[in-house]
């Protein structure tokens, strides 16, 4: 009789479809990690660039805090920003960097609506004036020449109603 086992070995099987489990599993969690380090390495450039974009607002609102230090109000005297202003602002955040200057930009242009405004009535009342008459060269009102001192007739524009009027 020959040897013939009931049993079949499939070890040999069993371990290749392991071994390419393993190997599928390897490689998909080798493709996370690449793909993990390029989200990164997007995220760490647009940080860069968002950071270059900042530095940039930020030195942008520097220069037009100093000049609105050297900027002055209608009075000639006062700056729109003083020196110890200034000095707080550079090292504010950049939203309230913005805010601050937003709103001294928004007073400089009330500031300069009302200069052209002062400025457009001045001209029109300069206007009014140069023409006018002076006061000893009043134009001629139609007014008689004598002062009436009786009763005297007028024209009738009533039609048949006396009007005799006395001074």
């Amino acid at each position: 009789m020959t040897y013939n086992p009931a049993t079949s070995d499939r070890s040999a099987e069993i371990l290749t479809n392991a071994s390419n489990q393993a190997a599928a599993i390897q490689l998909q969690g080798m493709q996370n990690l690449g793909d993990s380090i390029a989200a990164m390495g997007e995220a760490t450039a647009k940080a860069y660039k968002q950071a270059d974009d900042n530095k940039m607002t930020s030195d942008y609102l520097d220069a037009m805090a100093g000049q609105y230090s050297q900027t002055y109000r209608q009075d000639g005297k006062t700056p729109y920003m003083d020196a110890e202003t200034l000095a707080k602002f550079s090292k504010a955040p950049l939203g309230r960097k913005q805010g601050i200057i937003t709103s001294i930009a928004a007073q400089q242009e009330y500031d300069h609506k009302q200069w052209l405004i002062n400025t457009q009535m001045s001209r029109v009342n300069a206007n009014m004036l140069a023409q006018q008459p002076a006061p000893n060269q009043q134009p001629y009102t139609g007014a008689p020449a004598t002062t009436p001192t009786a009763v005297q007739p007028q024209a009738n524009p009533a039609g048949g109603i006396n009007m005799n009027f006395v001074k």
